[in-house]
């Protein structure tokens, strides 16, 4: 798998699909811009708190 598969791929498609800024889904969340960007793009583990936040 590549780093742009799997669960961080859908969260950031699900994430632009609702027109919503990285920058203001770490606002959103507890979670930093930059950790989110590193799920998103593979570079970090998907954890179950990405995915509920």
């Amino acid at each position: 798998m590549s780093t742009i598969d799997g669960p961080g791929r859908w969260l950031r498609a699900a994430r632009e699909e609702a027109d919503v800024s990285l920058t203001r889904m770490a606002q959103l969340t507890s979670f930093s811009k930059s950790y989110l960007g590193m799920v998103e793009t593979g570079q970090w583990p998907c954890s179950p708190d990405i995915v509920l936040a």
